[in-house]
Formats: structure tokens, C-alpha cells, sequence
């Protein structure tokens, strides 16, 4: 799930990137010169990307979190099922010795 949707927010900021800079292009016209533009362009794709990273690294987390409440339930059911186990084992000893007496 996680990893489904880092891609989608990488393509989402890929296309967002390649709007940027045409709108730019055609709003710069001879008044703005390029390198400016091309610097503007870069501090917004790195603020992008940053942010896509702490989203990265949330998504990342929320699914380890994620597996480690399903390993834990499953060793919770694991344990309870060995103590009913026991249980009846226990209540069967007792049943066969009470027999026996």
C-alpha cells in the first residue's frame, strides 16, 4: 500500500514539475531572465521533494507499525490457543486421575 502510494506522488510531482515550468515559460516572456527562472523552479522542486520524503518516510512508518500489530495479534492468538491447550490438556489429566481414584 505504502509503496503504491509513494509512486503516485512521485508521478503526481513529476507532472506538477513539467505545468511549473511551462507555465513559467510562457508567463516569463523577455522580463524574467532564464537563469532566474530556472532558480525558482529549483528551490519549489526541492521544497516538493522534501516534502514527498517526509511523506515517504510517514508511509514507511505507518507500515511497519502496521506489521508489527499484526505480528503481535498473531503471537497473542499464537499464545492463547497453546493456553487453552494446556487448559484442556490439564482439565483431561484431572478428569483421567479423578477416573482413577
Amino acid at each position: 500500500h505504502a509503496e503504491a502510494r509513494v509512486h503516485d506522488a512521485q508521478r503526481y510531482i513529476a507532472e506538477l514539475e513539467q505545468q511549473a515550468q511551462a507555465k513559467a515559460l510562457e508567463f516569463a516572456g523577455p522580463d524574467l531572465p532564464q537563469a532566474l527562472l530556472l532558480q525558482w523552479l529549483g528551490t519549489n522542486t526541492v521544497a516538493l521533494r522534501e516534502h514527498l520524503c517526509a511523506v515517504t518516510q510517514a508511509a514507511d512508518e505507518a507500515e511497519r507499525v502496521h506489521q508489527r500489530q499484526q505480528s503481535e495479534e498473531l503471537a497473542a492468538t499464537q499464545g492463547l490457543a497453546a493456553a487453552q491447550a494446556q487448559s484442556s490438556q490439564m482439565e483431561a489429566q484431572y478428569k483421567l486421575a479423578q477416573e482413577r481414584a
